[in-house]
């Protein structure tokens, strides 16, 4: 993974290393890439894993090693907890380079490819706004995106375990309308395909939404 052969005055860190992360394959190629992209020696990275908790540790090295663009795309993905597609990430982030994006968070090893969708391989120190702004956001997005395709039930389907996380999202934070409009407008979706779990979980969705509005 570092692209070259371990010297020898190396091989205790690495030894170090392996051993703090218990030999996590994941979490071994984000050690490396933290070498290969931020410049650090594996005796830097031995020495921050000898914390109490390694694992939070190397995350904290891998957000440092974010650029403003991959940022945003693990925000939106820890935000919604949910698998997106590169259009999607797009839409909702602004990235104008979506896909390039990604491909450097797969390198990274912090997202993982759900083909075509993606979702975050391991948590970040980051966290989403308090206020529900992105969740808000991310109804709106998808009940206009769900109507623009409404002939397309086949489509909006495909991305129903994203929508519906979207709605248990704007649940939570008690933005009642928001769950009534999107789920509004998946639910034909979801039952003309046969997604009978979604489609269960949207219409439950709903109807608290619709307990609490009276």
């Amino acid at each position: 993974e570092l692209g070259r052969l371990l010297e020898t005055s190396e091989r205790a860190a690495a030894t170090s290393v392996c051993r703090h992360l218990e030999g996590n394959p994941l979490k071994l190629l984000q050690a490396c890439s933290v070498v290969v992209e931020q410049g650090a020696t594996l005796d830097d990275v031995a020495r921050e894993l000898e914390s109490a908790s390694p694992a939070e540790a190397l995350g904290q090295r891998m957000t440092a090693s974010l650029g403003s663009d991959e940022r945003k795309v693990t925000t939106l993905l820890g935000e919604l907890s949910a698998p997106l597609s590169a259009e999607h990430l797009q839409a909702l982030t602004g990235v104008d380079d979506a896909s390039g994006t990604i491909a450097s968070l797969l390198e990274h090893g912090v997202v993982q490819a759900n083909s075509p969708r993606y979702t975050l391989h391991a948590p970040t120190d980051q966290h989403g706004d308090s206020d529900g702004q992105t969740l808000e956001r991310a109804a709106q997005y998808f009940t206009d995106w769900c109507n623009r395709h409404r002939d397309e039930p086949e489509r909006i389907s495909r991305d129903g375990a994203a929508i519906v996380a979207v709605m248990r999202g704007v649940s939570d934070i008690q933005r009642w309308e928001e769950v009534v409009r999107l789920g509004g407008s998946v639910q034909d979706a979801l039952m003309l395909n046969a997604r009978w779990g979604l489609w269960e979980q949207a219409l439950d969705l709903m109807l608290g939404a619709a307990r609490a509005l009276g």
